[in-house]
């Protein structure tokens, strides 16, 4: 995300940058005696296409979800391509000077300037869906990443050969099944998570490995029938 946001800052700084620049370009190759609405206008319109684009990069920096960051290069591209458009747009009534349709300059700008608005709006609500989406796998994920770490942990703990190897069975059952939780199935979880700290107190309590098995056995049943009725569904 930091690599996404410094190149943000490039894009922010650049703009700034060009803006003052073709501001300065623009008055001093000026030809005053011509100018007339069509130089003024453009250049208040290329003054304001710079300030807009500067603002929503802005916005586009508010952004902080790690999982959606990259969603920030399409709004980056939108406000590109409307600074360049615009600018290249206002460049060439300035160049004119004058002429004698002044309401094509405004309704350009306007027209550009809706485009940009529809298409900035409808990328920050599709980075806004995806984020929302993003964070409710991860939160269905969450049950199941406990389950890895739990049984990590009681394999650090143990000693025993055969129950590493029985544990290890179950880590790899949890590791390579459904990885997705749901609300409505909080039934299927509960038994297989109540087994897993029945297991974890065993070895703690340094039950003998018989018993450690026989729970991690039936663990193991409980686990895949949680997986099926996920799977099922």
């Amino acid at each position: 995300m930091n690599q996404i946001y410094g190149k943000r800052n490039i894009i922010l700084l650049s703009t700034v940058i060009i803006g003052v620049l073709w501001c300065v370009l623009m008055l001093l190759l000026a030809d005053y005696d011509k100018a007339e609405f069509y130089f003024w206008g453009g250049l208040i319109g290329g003054i304001l296409n710079i300030c807009i684009s500067v603002a929503a990069i802005l916005m586009i920096g508010q952004r902080k979800a790690k999982s959606t960051a990259e969603l920030s290069y399409l709004s980056l591209i939108i406000v590109s391509v409307y600074n360049i458009v615009g600018l290249v747009i206002d460049t060439i009534y300035c160049i004119i000077g004058r002429g004698d349709h002044e309401k094509v300059l405004v309704a350009i700008n306007l027209i550009l300037l809706a485009l940009f608005i529809v298409a900035i709006i409808a990328s920050f609500h599709f980075s806004e869906r995806a984020e929302t989406h993003a964070e409710i796998i991860s939160g269905r994920m969450t049950p199941t990443l406990n389950y890895s770490g739990m049984l990590g942990t009681m394999l650090a703990l143990t000693t025993d050969a055969q129950v590493k190897g029985k544990l290890l069975e179950l880590k790899k059952a949890v590791d390579y099944g459904t990885n997705v939780s749901r609300a409505y199935e909080e039934a299927a979880e509960a038994p297989f998570y109540q087994k897993l700290t029945e297991i974890n107190n065993l070895i703690v309590s340094n039950a003998s490995p018989e018993t450690i098995i026989a729970e991690t056995d039936t663990a193991i049943r409980l686990y895949r029938s949680r997986n099926a009725s996920m799977q099922s569904l």
